[in-house]
């Protein structure tokens, strides 16, 4: 097995993740910039620059579904984090089983 394909394979998954991070950071900057007082409201820590899971998990609950898809532009966004969270799990567990799979054969 040539090292071009596991390189290639973390350099993929890095890009998910690094793109999965900036498109969140992106959906509670815009969620928070446009509804102050419902990111105050719901979100810990939402004007600080303290790290809380929250600020993430926020876009996946029940209660800001409404908000959101009232607003196209944050739910368009929402729906691109959804895809890149799956594919953040996804991909490298798909990767794992694949590599286990190739090196049982051998």
């Amino acid at each position: 097995m040539s090292m071009a394909w596991p390189i290639s394979v973390m350099g993929l998954v890095s890009l998910i993740w690094v793109v999965s991070f900036v498109k969140g950071h992106k959906l509670f900057y815009r969620f928070r910039a446009k509804y102050p007082d419902l990111a105050r409201q719901n979100i810990p820590y939402a004007f600080d620059s303290y790290a809380h899971p929250e600020k993430f998990f926020y876009f996946f609950r029940k209660r800001a579904m409404d908000v959101l898809k009232s607003d196209k532009e944050l739910w368009d966004l929402r729906q691109k984090v959804k895809v890149l969270t799956i594919l953040s799990f996804v991909v490298p567990l798909t990767v794992f089983l694949v590599l286990i799979a190739v090196l049982n054969t051998q």
